[in-house]
């Protein structure tokens, strides 16, 4: 089968899925949420760089993904959770990573129809380097990446009698040694902390860190503090790929009302969202008693197919929450009723403390939402069940619970924070 038609064809199918599989610590495996994938991914690689540039990297993280699903499926998994793969911390997942992963939600970088293969390195030492027959990983310079330094470090190899360099790139980065007399990849040899480097004896000397194609977060790091944006960012590291959701990609437009920002195609028609996500947002704080904290963020899909590919969601599903990101299809005449449940949601999700079942935040909201569901019987039961807990308990019981005092009937089970809220 043709490249494209087969990545096309595993995007659908992963956006369908919505998980990953990875191996943590070289014993369990775990299945994540690809969005929780791309945050744990963020806070392992690039937790403390800027906004911008935490965006630009998980949009690159989750692309990448894409590209090399699988890469250890001879193993039984997709990924490891090392450097070989991406290096990813679930523990260090914070509001930072998050919302990287909620902020450029289901975006790729796309390449003639399909998903780029968005390597990234740590520091570029001045120079990306190219890969070749990958016309968006090209050999260029970069001034933002060593306007703080160049990075340099030095590394003795022992245990070898001679080691010379073998091959180098046309940018002058090392792709193989001779080492007492066998040809061995730079990545291979321990202490070479990046390919850029020169040999003396048995002593190299180098800048940088990393091979150097796509990305360099340093390099990102300095454009996003020059006041790029993540698309800027992507768009010179990786020349001539773009963003989106789509092969096509979709141009956002940011709105913002006190409680939300809006993330609209169609601003002139989905301005109107703003105002009902606000009343909404009212009427779901009056029924929990609790005040959304942070930011909640709004995102409208232009089109049924578009937000079915993003979300993962089947077409008859009108809208869906992930922590404080709601996503929603085109406008609808019942899109107030829709947004209450939603805030709902998104206040459940801040609120909620330790492992809590789906079935409790599903119910949760469809009790306090006081509607039928469409969706399922599933659905319907899990409302009566926390609906017969909040009869024998009382309301405020339950919402005690919601928020991790002692008590709750449900069983408690360990759970990272990387791993989905809903």
């Amino acid at each position: 089968m043709d490249r494209s038609i087969w990545l096309l064809l595993l995007v659908a199918a992963l956006c369908d899925a919505r998980t990953v599989t990875v191996r943590l610590a070289r014993s369990r495996v775990v299945s994540l949420h690809l969005e929780d994938y791309v945050s744990a991914v963020v806070a392992g690689e690039g937790n403390t760089l800027p906004r911008e540039a935490r965006l630009a990297l998980a949009v690159a993280a989750r692309s990448y993904a894409i590209f090399n699903m699988g890469r250890h499926r001879r193993e039984g998994f997709d990924f490891c959770d090392t450097t070989h793969c991406q290096d990813l911390r679930m523990a260090a997942v914070n509001e930072q990573s998050q919302d990287a992963a909620a902020v450029t939600e289901a975006e790729f970088l796309w390449f003639e129809g399909t998903v780029a293969n968005a390597v990234y390195s740590l520091h570029c030492g001045g120079q990306t380097e190219s890969m070749p027959g990958t016309p968006y990983l090209r050999a260029q310079p970069d001034t933002f990446c060593t306007a703080r330094g160049r990075r340099p470090w030095k590394a003795e190899l022992t245990g070898v009698q001679e080691v010379s360099i073998f091959e180098k790139s046309a940018t002058g980065r090392v792709r193989t040694l001779k080492v007492d007399g066998r040809i061995v990849a730079w990545d291979s040899i321990e202490g070479a902390v990046s390919s850029l480097f020169t040999v003396r004896g048995r002593m190299l000397e180098g800048y940088g860190a990393g091979h150097g194609m796509g990305l360099c977060q340093i390099g990102a790091a300095e454009r996003a503090r020059a006041g790029q944006t993540y698309r800027e960012i992507l768009s010179f590291y990786y020349p001539g790929a773009r963003v989106g959701v789509t092969p096509q990609g979709l141009a956002w437009t940011r709105l913002r009302s006190e409680k939300w920002e809006l993330w609209t195609v169609n601003p002139g028609v989905d301005g109107a969202v703003l105002r009902m996500a606000d009343r909404a947002l009212q009427e779901a704080e009056q029924r929990t008693g609790w005040t959304l904290q942070a930011t909640g963020r709004l995102r409208v899909y232009p089109t049924v197919g578009a937000f079915r590919d993003a979300s993962g969601e089947p077409g008859t599903v009108v809208a869906s929450t992930l922590g404080r990101t709601v996503r929603m299809q085109p406008l609808r005449p019942d899109v107030e009723g829709v947004l209450v449940h939603e805030a709902i949601h998104v206040l459940v999700n801040e609120r909620a403390r330790g492992s809590m079942p789906e079935w409790v935040r599903e119910g949760v909201a469809l009790w306090l939402d006081n509607q039928e569901p469409a969706r399922s019987a599933e659905y319907s039961a899990w409302r009566q069940k926390v609906k017969a807990l909040a009869a024998q308990h009382g309301a405020k019981t339950v919402l005690g619970w919601v928020e991790g005092r002692p008590g709750a009937p449900w069983r408690a089970q360990r759970r990272s924070n990387a791993l989905r809220m809903r």
